[in-house]
């Protein structure tokens, strides 16, 4: 005779080990559009903020801060990785916090509005500012003293 819970239970293993594929299977579709569709080749887009030698420690210390990877944005030239930052505006739309770092451990960063809120703006870049100077100032506490310029373009 079948034991309903260890029926229950193989079907709940079963559903996780499905979901877990599709996770894996959604990632690799993620990496094959950022490296094959939003690739730019034109260069690194504005908005320099400092360079650091520890990549790793930048890149973690942003997930802390609550940024997340930004699997669906545009690569721009040595990008090693993008992060954003969801907020609230005072109009109550959603805009982003945008931060790309680079193999040469350069970190350039912006504010838009961001796709969720409305795509095409989004897409055509109309919106894109400097992050506020705070924001600016937090990011240079990860950057290496005496590594000031940008990489030349």
């Amino acid at each position: 005779m079948i034991d309903i819970e260890d029926l229950l239970d193989y079907k709940l293993k079963l559903g996780i080990k499905i979901v877990l594929r599709l996770d894996h299977l959604l990632l690799h579709i993620r990496k094959f559009l950022q490296w094959n569709v939003l690739r730019i080749d034109s260069g690194r887009q504005r908005f320099f903020i400092c360079k650091t030698s520890d990549t790793q420690n930048a890149y973690h210390a942003l997930i802390r801060a609550n940024f997340q990877p930004n699997h669906f944005a545009y690569v721009d030239r040595g990008e090693l990785y993008s992060l954003r930052r969801i907020k609230w505006s005072i109009t109550m739309r959603l805009w982003q916090q945008h931060v790309r770092i680079f193999e040469d451990g350069e970190i350039r960063a912006h504010y838009e509005i961001s796709p969720e809120a409305d795509m095409l703006v989004h897409l055509r870049g109309s919106t894109i500012q400097e992050l506020s100077p705070e924001t600016q100032e937090w990011i240079k506490t990860y950057c290496t003293p005496g590594k000031e310029g940008p990489e030349e373009q």
